[in-house]
């Protein structure tokens, strides 16, 4: 404020009333009822400016709060329940990092995401790897989305899925074997 009176100094705390102040005559200095009508409309550009603070906050995964599940969403994590607001930030942020996707990398990423082990081979046939999971796959679909968006464009994908059932009578082995557009169908069963 370039210029004080006692009266604004009662009633002016919001910063925003203060800086509007300055823009109008000295004579709203000595007003009552100008400088309460200051005062309400600052606080309440108080307010948003803070909301925009906190909008701007939310933006960048080292500050973010209430924006974190957006976050974990865009990258596809489930936070655990017991799990800080760092630790949470920490995951997203690594999740963030271009990192090269190596056959190993592309192995543990598939075995995290299906909870089977996998294995990747690579140069099957012409422009084409294959990745083989051991076990039973709740989340096929789920898998081959993601094999989908991992591979490269130009690289064709054969997906395998095998699993041993052991029984009283019979072990039976089934390899089911299908590719990166969703399709599926038993190859053997012994």
């Amino acid at each position: 404020m370039w210029y004080k009176t006692d009266l604004m100094e009662q009633i002016l705390t919001s910063e925003s009333a203060k800086q509007m102040i300055d823009y109008v005559s000295p004579i709203y200095g000595k007003s009552r009822i100008g400088l309460w009508l200051f005062q309400v409309i600052g606080l309440e550009i108080d307010d948003v400016k803070t909301i925009c603070e906190d909008i701007f906050d939310q933006i960048f995964v080292d500050r973010a709060t209430w924006g974190l599940p957006i976050w974990e969403k865009e990258y596809g994590i489930t936070p655990l329940p017991d799990q800080t607001i760092e630790q949470r930030r920490t995951q997203i942020s690594q999740m963030r990092i271009k990192r090269p996707l190596n056959p190993k990398r592309f192995e543990k990423i598939i075995e995290a995401l299906s909870g089977v082990e996998t294995k990747l081979i690579e140069n099957t046939a012409k422009n084409t790897f294959q990745v083989n999971l051991y076990g039973d796959v709740n989340n096929y679909d789920e898998v081959v989305r993601r094999i989908d968006e991992l591979k490269p464009a130009h690289l064709l994908c054969d997906i395998r899925v095998s699993d041993v059932i052991e029984s009283e009578t019979a072990l039976n082995y089934a390899i089911v074997s299908g590719s990166c557009e969703y399709s599926s169908s038993i190859v053997s069963e012994v």
